[in-house]
């Protein structure tokens, strides 16, 4: 009986693990028949449920393997992550204290803690923890990448400092695999149809496929061969459009690292882009068995990759200007254009001009709260304060978190702003349509917004950026740049509340602006898909040119 049960928990474990969870469930269940006490079992079940998008199942699962066991850190753990998905993020947090105070070893638990601690913006708390992840287990490579995506936007962090904790991330996974790495044999054929092979677990609903999906879209076929290697593990509409303009598909979910670099050197591609870096669920350990003879990090990630095999980093003379101070791995190539280009979404609202008649000003970022630094929350208080009749309209997932209204509301409630002038709202479908509730929207920094620049831009809206001297400081200064709205770009607070005072004391502007944004984006670089797709692909032919020997 007892070997029995072992073979049907096993065997769950190895259907989950090849994303069959509707066997996975029976089998787990199957098992439960024969152990009822089971915690492992339990708490096994729930992580499939929570895959399943049952969250609240996947919760009363965890809080039974709890009841069974207190002291059973793994479904503390595990309770931990199925709050967050439900954006309960103090719970959360509490959970994952519990399963460290059980198991102070536990370096999961670490990085899930700091997760968390991101999300609700408790920075340096959430660095510490990522750090003691790696400290109880140092290959851990998720908690490596997410300490290093944290510190590229920590102000106090030099750009050495920042190189350096890259280098060391690069350094461990190349001597990992330097047995297994392949060589390439330099080719003559330098006008060839170029295969060139797109690397991200983000070709979903997600802000890089946004920018992804008018490149893909646009390259020209006569010349390329797109091959597209996907991570996603919940594929939706977008990755079935995707899906659909790509020459090749490969889901690489069940391969390992070792696998995918084999397949992509069988499928002899000549250049293989990165679109992640360190950003969440990245498969970036393929690049370092050097599948590709050349190898480029672009889009998806504000930093070096820290790995001596990618050769090359795009970027754009805005993000990286000739006297930047970042540092990077790979040789820095800059397009003459901005780095990206905006699809806007198909059902897109029709701007409302009509708002502007009030006699009240609403400012309003729909950026990620964890942007909302102590810098950026003394500035629009400043404006709050001075911009008479003003509010300010926040929209962001984890608004929909009481913890985390009360504590963004008692930081501006300390800055001396009244209760009335704050609008604190969770994500919803209107998203779109709730631009047109605003006047003026106001950047973030030093991380600066993406897709939220470009969609506020689209529905009329103006944006303020304060550009900084790192790429992730100048993204919204890009983007206004390639519009042509060079004078809504800032480089000082100061600057910044004169301009958006001046802005908002100037109505005739933001009229002309609201009635005549949309249009302007359209023509401009930054919805032209088909000249970001030739800029590349001219870009890639000269690698491939210097690859095979040119000079």
């Amino acid at each position: 009986k007892s070997d029995y049960f072992e073979a049907l928990n096993n065997l769950g474990n190895i259907l989950r693990e090849h994303n069959n969870t509707a066997s996975a469930v029976e089998i787990y269940n199957e098992a439960l028949k024969l152990k009822p006490d089971c915690v492992e079992v339990w708490s096994n079940l729930g992580n499939v449920l929570k895959e399943q998008g049952k969250v609240d199942s996947a919760i009363e699962h965890f809080e039974k393997a709890i009841q069974i066991n207190p002291e059973y850190a793994s479904a503390w753990n595990n309770l931990g992550s199925a709050t967050s998905a439900q954006n309960r993020f103090k719970d959360a947090i509490e959970h994952y204290r519990h399963a460290l105070k059980l198991k102070p070893d536990y370096a999961v638990a670490w990085c899930n803690l700091g997760g968390v601690l991101e999300i609700v913006g408790e920075f340096n708390t959430s660095i510490e923890c990522f750090k003691q992840a790696l400290k109880y287990k140092p290959d851990y490579n998720e908690a490596f990448s997410n300490l290093l995506y944290l510190l590229s936007y920590n102000v106090v962090c030099s750009p050495e400092q920042i190189l350096e904790e890259h280098r060391n991330w690069g350094r461990l996974h190349e001597e990992n695999q330097k047995k297994d790495n392949f060589s390439h044999i330099k080719s003559s054929n330098l006008d060839k149809r170029l295969r060139i092979g797109y690397v991200s677990s983000d070709f979903r609903k997600h802000a890089l496929s946004y920018f992804f999906e008018p490149i893909l879209k646009n390259h020209d076929k006569s010349h390329v061969e797109i091959y597209c290697y996907s991570d996603v593990h919940e594929p939706d509409d977008t990755t079935v459009r995707l899906k659909t303009v790509a020459d090749e598909w490969c889901s690489t979910l069940e391969m390992s690292d070792r696998e995918v670099a084999q397949k992509i050197y069988n499928d002899k591609i000549d250049i293989l882009i990165d679109l992640a870096g360190h950003t969440a669920k990245n498969r970036l350990t393929i690049f370092s068995y050097n599948p590709a003879p050349v190898q480029i990090t672009y889009l998806g990630y504000c930093n070096t990759s820290g790995l001596k095999s990618m050769d090359y980093w795009i970027t754009d003379t805005v993000l990286h200007p000739e006297d930047t101070v970042e540092l990077a791995v790979e040789n820095i190539i800059r397009l003459q254009r901005c780095w990206t280009c905006y699809q806007p979404p198909v059902d897109s609202p029709e701007v409302k001009p009509d708002t502007l008649a009030n006699k009240s000003i609403t400012f309003g970022s729909f950026n990620n709260v964890s942007k909302l630094g102590n810098m950026v929350i003394e500035c629009w208080s400043r404006l709050l304060k001075e911009v008479e009749n003003s509010r300010l309209i926040l929209k962001a997932r984890q608004l929909g978190d009481p913890f985390i209204k009360d504590r963004i509301s008692a930081q501006f409630t300390q800055n001396g702003i009244k209760s009335e002038q704050l609008i604190l709202l969770p994500s919803t479908p209107s998203y779109m349509a709730d631009y047109n509730k605003i006047d003026i929207a106001l950047d973030t920094f030093p991380r600066t917004g993406g897709v939220t620049t470009a969609d506020a831009l689209w529905m009329g809206v103006p944006v303020i950026t304060l550009a900084g001297q790192r790429y992730i400081e100048r993204q919204g200064a890009s983007i206004l740049k390639a519009i042509a709205l060079d004078d809504l770009i800032t480089s000082t607070p100061e600057e910044y509340v004169t301009k958006v005072k001046a802005l908002a004391k100037n109505y005739t502007q933001r009229s002309e602006l609201k009635t005549s944004l949309r249009e302007r984006i359209s023509k401009s670089p930054l919805c032209d898909g088909r000249d970001l797709a030739q800029a590349l692909e001219d870009t890639y032919r000269k690698m491939w040119h210097t690859w095979c020997g040119v000079k």
